[in-house]
């Protein structure tokens, strides 16, 4: 439950390509009617592994909302952390068949992107949805994860903590050492940079976001090296695939 006096977040896990916009349109607005900050992947700049940000974004969200349609893989992932960590998730999707039969029991939303005004019609059952799942949140976790949602757990949140504590200052480190090397080395600078963005490429991030990390991580760059950067790294990218 959000404590009163707060504002709760909600983790919104998706495609990143979205021809439709539901995430301005529709999901974001759903979720702050709720009363709750939305959030999602592309939209935390900070420096370092995406995964980190994404697995902090589960966490500690008081709840997750999810859009199956298309069968993700990064969404399916990204969901199944979520249950393993015991986390709430209201789950949406156009098609029933792309969500996993053991999870059709759970808090579910079907839309039809046909229908007439079925933006305005989805972003109220998000609404309703979240803030029924904030009054009942076993609802939206399968049964075999019910238990890791106790939340009294104070030797391992005080473990988790300090794992915290020791991650930042070791990231740290890592940027201090990273932009000395850099400057004197641009070429290992170029190098890493294009395997950092092909990376983030192929877990779907926007390219907007990534050039924000780019700048952030690398920041000895020349401006105009980033365009090449990024050139590579999609070229990367589509021979992995082929």
């Amino acid at each position: 439950m959000v404590e009163e006096g707060t504002k709760g977040t909600c983790f919104v896990m998706m495609p990143f390509d979205d021809p439709f916009d539901r995430y301005s349109k529709v999901f974001e607005k759903a979720v702050e009617d709720a009363g709750l900050e939305p959030i999602r992947a592309d939209s935390i700049f900070r420096p370092g592994f995406i995964m980190n940000d994404i697995w902090e974004g589960i966490r500690t969200s008081e709840i997750l909302l999810a859009e199956l349609t298309g069968r993700n893989t990064n969404v399916f992932y990204e969901l199944g952390l979520a249950h393993a960590a015991g986390r709430p998730v209201v789950l949406v999707t156009q098609e029933i068949d792309d969500v996993p039969f053991d999870l059709q029991g759970l808090r579910l939303l079907k839309y039809e992107l046909h229908e007439p005004g079925w933006g305005v019609k989805l972003k109220g059952e998000i609404t309703r949805a979240l803030e029924e799942a904030l009054q009942d949140p076993i609802s939206c976790i399968p049964p075999a994860f019910t238990d890791t949602s106790a939340p009294d757990r104070p030797v391992e949140d005080a473990v988790i903590n300090e794992l915290r504590e020791l991650s930042g200052r070791v990231a740290s480190l890592e940027r201090t050492t990273m932009k000395t090397e850099f400057a004197d080395y641009p070429e290992m600078a170029f190098t890493n940079a294009v395997r950092y963005a092909s990376n983030l490429l192929r877990h779907e991030m926007s390219e907007r976001s990534i050039i924000a990390r780019i700048r952030s991580r690398y920041g000895v760059l020349p401006p105009d090296a980033v365009d090449e950067v990024m050139e590579q790294a999609r070229n990367m990218v589509a021979r992995h695939r082929e």
